[in-house]
């Protein structure tokens, strides 16, 4: 008996957050809440996360298609911010995802019309 009580609460929790959707009144989070069962607070983080792993993903991406002449070429952080523009990551997200694919920012290298940059090496160069 309290499988069916349970489970009759279940769906109208549901029912009712259904009805929240449709009249507009429920949050995103609050709906996901709902049908996840996770508390609202945690569904930034899990947003951060996968946005960090679609990074990483066109990052990755876009290293294959690079040809293997050109692969052992320096890049700077502005080259990267350049390339990967239209995802709206900032150059410590694209930092971040670059040292987890392997890719090293230990060397800098002074540019012609002003101070020095960072550059990053890729991970074939970086050993």
């Amino acid at each position: 008996m309290d499988e069916i009580r349970k489970y009759v609460q279940r769906w109208y929790e549901l029912a009712q957050m259904r009805q929240r959707v449709i009249d507009g009144t429920a949050t995103e989070q609050e709906a996901l809440s709902v049908l996840t069962g996770l508390p609202t607070d945690a569904f930034p983080f899990i947003e951060k996360c996968q946005k960090e792993d679609v990074l990483k993903a066109q990052i990755a991406r876009w290293w294959e298609g690079v040809p293997a002449a050109e692969r052992s070429k320096e890049m700077t952080m502005a080259e990267f911010c350049s390339l990967f523009r239209q995802t709206g990551a900032g150059a410590w997200q694209i930092g971040a995802a670059l040292r987890e694919l392997g890719w090293t920012s230990s060397r800098r290298r002074w540019k012609e019309s002003g101070p020095r940059c960072r550059v990053w090496l890729p991970p074939a160069a970086s050993s």
